[in-house]
């Protein structure tokens, strides 16, 4: 069983890594998936305030 914060951690990774998925189409560049990915984990820990903006 998760913790809560170990649930919000792990909700994060999977919506990224389903975002790094997503974007591997036919006639995407290499690094898509992983800009996706990274765009998705960026965006939840700002909002969880673990990042800032910097």
């Amino acid at each position: 069983r998760f913790s809560a914060e170990q649930r919000i951690i792990y909700d994060i990774v999977l919506e990224a890594q389903d975002s790094g998925i997503a974007a591997c189409r036919v006639g995407n560049g290499f690094r898509d998936p992983h800009v996706a990915a990274q765009r998705v984990i960026s965006r939840r820990l700002r909002e969880l305030g673990i990042i800032d903006d910097e």
